[in-house]
């Protein structure tokens, strides 16, 4: 009788313990697998590298302070003092505008002299044709492994300096700049979740028991850079101690941080020789030496590796071969505001000597792209079918792809993004004799004028003057300019100097054809 009772009890707990939900072991790493080598994937991936030039844009200037970028308790107390010092509300408004600090005038920053350096991003892609297999229309395919790599030849006067920044939609890594020193803006989306606890055991002869339970919270708000307030962060405190009749006392403290925001979160900070992480943890790995650089990324458990990331790269001419050094003049205030020219004398001579690799022996540089990786493909079965969504069920198999490498791809990076030029200035007289422009200062030497300074100016200033040629305008006492003969040294036509005579000026009326030309290494 008591067998009979027994089976049906034994059946319902095990009908019972068969319908709890139960914890299922991700096969992720502990999974059986299949591994193939698939050969060349450019059907079923497409990866390729792009170049983004970038631009240099002016640093925003320095505003003076005000009462509204004040923080915390400040504005009320600033205000409370104001307040108490002024009689009308037009007054306190007028006095709340007033800067609290000034802003000092930069000095005239010095121009660059070295053009060896060369910024640029590298955009690395990948696009996905999965649907040209049935072994890979699984939804839960993804592209595991991929390694792309980047390849500067060896006979290409660039080669890789620094590795400046790495983004894709998880990651964006700022690694510092050239100069290792610089402000940065993050603009990062937060969400954060940190604790910390802690457990103590004594025990004692005390027999009381006595507990207590206390939680506190708090609020801070968190503004942009314009002092707009644009989320809040909270904490949560508790803390629990409790005595017992075991003679034992235990204590037991926690705090919890938590917050998701997006906010547009400005830092500044001076980077040297440091790394700034600016959101989450680092998916992408690479290395680089001068001549390749390589990307490698892993994809993550129910997500497909990054479409694109961005590789920030400065690229310096390091063959002395391509790189010319001249001293280039700069002339500034050539004229007014009313655009007419000025007199020589308030002409302002500054001269540099530069170090950059000339358009006309510079050549285009051809890179070349290699990849290889792994698909992550699912084969599921009728036996096998698996029954969710996720991971774990799974029964995988990897497929290993490589770029064909007896027809690799390329990427050009036009020499005239890397490129500089310095120009002369020519002219002819009336028996076609080639005359070319010099300045002494007091050292006599060919005017040159780098492209950055504008020679497009000074060539207009020149025609404006030659056509039209008045002593009291080409007077300076700083400086000599005239145009030398190229074949006897011993002819010059003087443009400016201390004092022209009508002779001079005269002179200055043959000359015909001013042109700036490219000055060639």
């Amino acid at each position: 009788m008591k067998k009979s009772y027994f089976i049906p009890v034994l059946a319902g707990c095990v009908l019972l313990y068969a319908s709890c939900a139960k914890p299922v072991i991700t096969n992720l790493e502990k999974g059986t697998y299949t591994y193939k080598n698939a050969g060349v994937g450019d059907s079923y991936l497409d990866v390729s590298v792009g170049i983004i030039p970038m631009e240099n844009k002016a640093a925003d200037p320095e505003k003076p302070k005000t009462f509204f970028d004040l923080r915390d308790s400040l504005p009320h107390l600033y205000l409370k003092l104001m307040a108490a010092k002024t009689t009308t509300a037009d007054e306190l408004i007028a006095t709340l505008n007033k800067p609290l600090s000034t802003v000092e005038k930069p000095s005239d920053a010095k121009k660059p002299s070295d053009y060896t350096f060369y910024k640029v991003t590298f955009s690395f892609a990948n696009l996905k044709k999965y649907y040209n297999s049935e072994n890979y229309m699984h939804p839960n395919t993804r592209l595991e492994f991929l390694t792309t790599k980047l390849k500067i030849p060896d006979n290409s006067p660039v080669t890789i300096y620094t590795i400046d920044k790495l983004q894709n939609e998880f990651d964006d890594i700022d690694f510092g700049s050239l100069s290792r020193d610089q402000t940065v803006s993050l603009n990062a989306k937060l969400a954060v979740d940190g604790s910390l606890g802690s457990s103590y055991e004594n025990t004692n002869g005390n027999s009381s028991t006595n507990s207590s339970d206390n939680e506190a919270t708090k609020g801070k708000s968190v503004y942009d850079a314009d002092g707009k307030v644009i989320g809040t962060v909270s904490k949560t405190g508790k803390f629990i101690s409790t005595t017992g009749n075991n003679n034992s006392s235990t204590t037991n403290a926690s705090a919890k941080a938590d917050a998701s925001l997006e906010a547009n979160y400005a830092n500044t900070t001076a980077i040297k020789e440091a790394v700034a992480v600016k959101l989450k943890r680092l998916k992408t790995g690479f290395n680089f030496s001068d001549r390749s650089l390589v990307v490698a990324q892993r994809g993550r458990p129910s997500g497909d590796i990054s479409d694109n990331i961005y590789v920030t790269t400065t690229l310096k001419i390091s063959n002395s071969s391509n790189v010319a050094s001249w001293n280039v003049y700069s002339i500034d205030k050539l004229f007014d505001d009313s655009n007419k020219p000025n007199n020589a004398s308030k002409l302002l001579v500054t001269s540099r000597n530069v170090n950059f690799c000339p358009c006309n022996i510079a050549t285009d540089i051809d890179l070349t792209t290699s990849y290889e990786g792994a698909i992550r493909a699912v084969n599921n079965s009728v036996a096998h079918p698996g029954t969710n969504a996720l991971e774990y069920d799974d029964k995988v198999t990897y497929y290993k792809i490589q770029s064909d490498t007896a027809a690799p791809k390329t990427l050009k990076i036009p020499k005239e993004l890397y490129c500089k030029k310095a120009y002369k200035f020519t002219a002819k007289d009336a028996s076609n004799n080639s005359y070319v422009l010099f300045i002494a200062s007091p050292v006599p030497e060919e005017l040159d004028v780098f492209v950055d300074d504008n020679p497009k100016l000074l060539l207009q200033w020149l025609l404006e003057n030659v056509s039209n040629p008045q002593a009291a305008k080409l007077i300076s006492p700083k400086f000599r300019i005239y145009f030398q003969d190229l074949h006897n040294p011993e002819n010059k036509i003087f443009l400016v100097k201390d004092a022209l005579s009508p002779a001079e000026i005269n002179a200055i009326k043959t000359l015909a054809g001013v042109k700036a030309e490219e000055r060639p290494i």
